[in-house]
């Protein structure tokens, strides 16, 4: 059974409508393709249960959707209900999804406030994505994810969602790796800050999505701000990673010693180098 609803809009000009009516009379000019992509040059620390909740979870075999809305506060509902039209999406993709797997538990599906994660600007949100899957064939699809800000009263202000499918064909080792990196671009990035007056602080963000190709694990999303990111851990030199040993110190003295003999215009042997003086 399918798992989203496909919606083919008119013209790109519906990219605002509905609640985001207000938003296009600030003069914001809607550009014809705004996407949620996934960039491999950005390194994620791992991110067990325990240590980051996550937005979403899905966990069933074949399609899984999942939907996630808040209501104001610290509250939030989930299933068919909590799913954003695609006609509410900034420059949508034509997938309504339907929801109703989400797997609930402590820090498995919920909000996130933006505040909480020192986040003002959306350029450095970046949406984990962690499947599970195991077998032969471990790739899944991301036919949907949208990205959903809303008000302090639970009022849904904008969201963006990813232009075309996102297909990975691996998976990091269970749920306690690093995921993938999915982030805005510069148009999604420029649009949800004007919604929010330039600082998005104030925001309560929310994800939906619907994913094939599941077949054991949980599938996760969780939020993180890309300006508290540690560096990428520094590559260990190419000699070493190839397996070559550091020469210890005796094999290195006939080879100074033979260096130095030359420089003084006089050539020394190795041999010659390594003879110890007769002490008898």
């Amino acid at each position: 059974m399918s798992r989203y609803r496909r919606e083919f809009p008119a013209t790109a000009a519906l990219a605002f409508a509905g609640v985001f009516a207000g938003l296009m009379a600030t003069a914001i000019t809607s550009p014809a393709k705004a996407n949620v992509i996934y960039d491999s040059t950005i390194y994620i620390s791992g991110t067990g249960f325990g240590a980051v909740p996550r937005l979403l979870t899905l966990q069933t075999t074949g399609t899984e959707s999942g939907c996630v809305a808040s209501t104001g506060g610290t509250t939030f509902t989930t299933g068919s209900g909590s799913c954003v039209p695609d006609g509410q999406v900034f420059i949508p993709n034509g997938i309504t999804n339907l929801g109703g797997d989400e797997v609930l538990g402590a820090n498995k599906t919920g909000i996130a406030a933006l505040t909480d994660y020192s986040l003002s600007d959306a350029s450095n949100i970046a949406i984990v994505y962690n499947p599970s899957q195991t077998g032969g064939n471990p790739e899944t699809t991301i036919t949907d994810v949208t990205i959903k800000f809303y008000d302090a009263n639970g009022n849904l202000v904008i969201a963006v969602d990813n232009a075309s499918d996102l297909v990975f064909d691996v998976v990091n080792p269970g749920n306690g790796g690093a995921g993938f990196a999915l982030v805005l671009d510069a148009a999604q990035a420029a649009a949800v800050n004007s919604a929010f007056g330039g600082d998005i602080s104030s925001a309560i963000l929310t994800v939906e999505s619907t994913i094939n190709g599941s077949n054991d694990g949980p599938d996760t999303f969780a939020l993180v701000n890309l300006a508290t990111q540690p560096p990428p851990p520094v590559p260990e030199p190419a000699s070493l990673a190839q397996g070559s040993r550091i020469k210890p110190l005796w094999e290195l003295i006939p080879f100074a010693m033979t260096r130095l003999g030359l420089e003084m215009g006089a050539y020394v042997s190795t041999d010659e180098a390594l003879k110890l003086p007769d002490l008898a």
